[in-house]
């Protein structure tokens, strides 16, 4: 009972420090103008709706996505940024910009250096990044779980 009740205090505390919202589907780390950001921390995770998938921010800087039975075994991994180095504070921010990237030290700090990126910056706007059903890690132009905008990044495919 006690390791459930801090498994879901840590659960919502990274719940907390992004910006999140719930829908049918799952939930998303969302980003929207001005400077509504999501962010993962070293340490933290997203889950897909399904249970089979995990996203994790680790401190060596590398964001993986783990099959959700075996989280930190390297043979689990289903995509990696292979930003893997040295221990530290790294972070992930999904952007307003619809970019997806790995920072290392803190926000808002203006010493942040970029180590990785998705590539799909351009104008601000509403943007949600899922941890899917299938295995598959989307960047989606809408709001909250809407994908009236459609996908424009895959773990699977890149850039579309």
């Amino acid at each position: 009972m006690k390791k459930a009740l801090i498994v879901a205090a840590v659960f919502m505390w990274t719940l907390l420090a992004a910006q999140v919202c719930a829908a049918a589907e799952g939930i998303f780390l969302t980003a929207s103008p001005p400077n509504h950001k999501s962010y993962l921390f070293e340490g933290e995770s997203v889950v897909s709706p399904n249970g089979a998938y995990v996203l994790t921010m680790q401190s060596d800087g590398n964001l993986v996505l783990y099959k959700g039975s075996c989280v930190g075994n390297p043979s689990c991994a289903v995509w990696h940024s292979h930003t893997y180095r040295e221990q530290g504070q790294y972070y992930m921010a999904m952007q307003e910009d619809g970019n997806l990237v790995i920072y290392k030290g803190r926000p808002p700090a203006r010493t942040e250096l970029s180590i990785w990126s998705s590539r799909t910056y351009g104008p601000a706007g509403h943007f949600f990044l899922s941890v899917q059903d299938d295995g598959d890690l989307v960047i989606y132009r809408g709001t909250c779980g809407h994908k009236n905008g459609g996908p424009i990044w895959s773990s699977r495919r890149g850039k579309l």
